[in-house]
């Protein structure tokens, strides 16, 4: 045999495999489609069978069965379309409630960064709610307070109950002010222990409280300086009268020189205070 020949039938050989090896491939792709049809059709062949033929009043009656479920999907159908709506609506409001409310919302992780605010919560700290985003809340805390909000943060993760604090905010550009938080721990959000947290703007309170603290002050001073002209003259007139007896010249001289009787300083007293009280 020739070389030529035997290349000739080695070329047919390996045509002759390639066709078969397609042939297994094609008939293993293909027979469980098949074969899952021949079984659809005996199973259907099966049915009819049982299935004895219908007459016109059953014909009608399936008719009416089959408007009848449709207008009941369509009746759900509605429904669907109304609840879709008023929880759109709901939503809505909730949004609106949340943006435009009167305290600042915001949610941080654990170590204070923001996750979502309101948009009173962004004018409050003067920037911007796109720019809060991801930012630390500890960055707007004044440093005369960050420790204070740094323990706050901890407590509420710790204690998992309700907490709040005070302290000095930075507005960017601007002066510190005095706000309240008070916050409730979610331990159990999937992604990261979050805490939800309102900021409410105390400084007007700040500020009265410390007008009253120095109308205290003032009237503490006021009260030991009649307590200590009333001891002076207690002293004056026990060292000028006899003992038991008290002169009327003597006690005359001390009114002068205490600016007022010495019984007249317990009524004194009632006055000042009553007198403070009414500047709250």
């Amino acid at each position: 045999m020739t070389a030529s020949k035997y290349d000739e039938i080695r070329k047919v050989n390996n045509h002759w495999q390639l066709d078969k090896e397609r042939a297994i491939k094609e008939k293993t792709a293909t027979s469980p489609k098949k074969e899952l049809r021949k079984q659809a059709e005996a199973k259907l062949s099966k049915q009819k069978e049982k299935t004895q033929p219908l007459n016109q009043v059953d014909v009608a009656r399936l008719v009416h069965d089959l408007r009848v479920h449709q207008i009941e999907l369509e009746m759900q159908n509605e429904e669907l379309a109304r609840l879709h709506s008023e929880a759109e609506a709901t939503l809505s409001l909730y949004a609106e409630l949340y943006a435009f409310a009167p305290v600042g919302y915001f949610t941080l992780t654990r170590d204070g960064t923001i996750r979502r605010a309101n948009l009173t919560g962004a004018k409050m700290l003067g920037a911007g709610l796109n720019e809060l985003i991801k930012r630390r809340f500890g960055v707007f805390v004044a440093p005369l307070s960050r420790t204070t909000f740094s323990d706050f943060l901890d407590r509420l993760f710790i204690s998992g109950d309700k907490e709040t604090c005070e302290v000095l905010l930075q507005r960017e550009a601007a002066a510190v002010f005095w706000a309240r938080i008070e916050a409730v721990s979610d331990s159990a959000h999937e992604q990261a222990e979050m805490c939800y947290a309102i900021v409410s703007d105390i400084t007007e309170r700040k500020k009265a409280e410390e007008g009253i603290q120095q109308r205290n002050a003032i009237l503490e001073q006021r009260l030991k300086e009649c307590a200590r002209k009333l001891r002076a003259a207690q002293e004056k007139i026990a060292r000028q009268d006899k003992p038991g007896v008290v002169d009327h010249a003597n006690r005359e001289q001390a009114d002068l020189e205490m600016g007022t009787k010495p019984e007249d300083v317990l009524t004194e007293i009632p006055r000042l205070q009553t007198i403070e009280l009414g500047k709250k």
